[in-house]
Formats: structure tokens, sequence, C-alpha cells
């Protein structure tokens, strides 16, 4: 119980440690493109749309590659079943999916 629990401790402690890094690079990224349209005297309504765009992606790479991280440290048969129960949620919110005579076993 002890081992699990440390264990359990480490990998959040590791996802923290993550989770300010990528806080520092987004910061860097960002500072970066702000920097390069001043310079260039991109107009302020365009700044901000291109930087909305460059948090955007940042948050959409970083959420994927977070996902990844946390499903790789699971046994592939957990994983499976985590991934299995993640995107099937997703895809019955779709019409055409919810049309699909799929039985539980199957998912």
């Amino acid at each position: 119980g002890a081992l699990i629990f440390g264990s359990l401790l480490a990998e959040v402690q590791h996802v923290m440690a993550q989770l300010n890094r990528d806080s520092r690079n987004r910061g860097v990224v960002v500072q970066q493109m702000t920097d390069f349209l001043r310079s260039r005297h991109v107009c302020y309504e365009l700044e901000q749309q291109a930087l909305r765009w460059v948090e955007f992606d940042l948050m959409c790479r970083t959420e994927a590659e977070q996902e990844e991280e946390c499903l790789t440290t699971l046994p592939e048969t957990l994983r499976d079943s985590v991934t299995a129960e993640v995107y099937w949620r997703h895809l019955w919110g779709l019409d055409f999916v919810t049309d699909v005579d799929i039985s539980d076993e199957e998912r």
C-alpha cells in the first residue's frame, strides 16, 4: 500500500513539475511572438489575434502531450481501458455515432 501511494505521489509530483516547465516555456514562446510582432509594427488587433492563436495552439499541444505521458505510464490493458472510456464518451456525443449499434462488450 505504501509503495503504491509513494509511486502515485511521485507521478503527481512529476506531472506538476512538467506543468510548471510547460507554463514557463509557453511564456517564453508568447513573449517571443509578442516581441516579433511589435518589432514589425503589426497592428494591435492583429497582434492580439496572433497571440490568442499561439496560446491556443500551445494549450492543445500541451494537453495532447500530457495525455500521452499519463497514458504511457499505465500498463497496456489499463491504458486501453482508460483510452476507450475517454474516447467512447466523446464519440457517443456525435450524432452519426449514436446510430451505430455496438454492445458494451465490443466497446
